[in-house]
């Protein structure tokens, strides 16, 4: 059985792993692009990788036409929607990283 110091330098190098895997994703992930329209056509935003608004479209006539509400609420769908699965796909790679390694 290892003593007590080669376990903690074992761990420390696997932590030293994962820590390098994801900054290396997260890098990756700044150049990805994702995008989603609410259901109701009025939002559509686009986030990078890591879930980070990179630009958000509101249809002609949505700020004349919807109650504010409505726009709220379909603005934090689609934005909900995109990061969920901006960060399930950059938590997949990481995985996949680790794997690897």
């Amino acid at each position: 059985m290892p003593d007590f110091d080669t376990l903690v330098a074992r761990h420390a190098e696997a932590a030293r792993r994962q820590e390098a895997a994801a900054e290396a994703v997260t890098q990756d992930a700044a150049a990805q692009r994702l995008s989603y329209t609410s259901p109701d056509n009025m939002i559509t935003v686009v986030v990078d990788g890591n879930g980070n608004i990179q630009d958000l479209t509101i249809a002609p006539g949505t700020l004349h036409g919807a109650h504010p509400l409505l726009l709220t609420t379909s603005m934090r769908t689609a934005l909900n929607a995109v990061r969920r699965a901006a960060l399930t796909r950059k938590a997949k790679l990481i995985v996949q990283k680790l794997e690897q390694s």
